[in-house]
């Protein structure tokens, strides 16, 4: 999937461990739009939401094998 400069960026604050708050903080957004956009890039990714499995890191795992060519 192709992502945006702010969707790179937002993963890359959600890599270095950043909660949605300082993550809003950051790219001057809210907290809204940062959940908006985890939930727009795991759709892109494919992943799908539940309760077992934190949302965070598959998106962090998704995108590392993106990077990495492994998809």
């Amino acid at each position: 999937p192709y992502l945006t400069d702010a969707q790179i960026e937002t993963i890359r604050l959600l890599a270095a461990g950043k909660a949605n708050s300082e993550i809003a903080k950051t790219r001057f957004v809210t907290e809204k739009s940062v959940e908006q956009m985890l939930s727009r890039i795991a759709t892109m990714m494919g992943i799908s939401f539940d309760h077992q499995h934190n949302s965070r890191v598959r998106i962090l795992n998704s995108f590392y094998e993106l990077i990495n060519g492994r998809r």
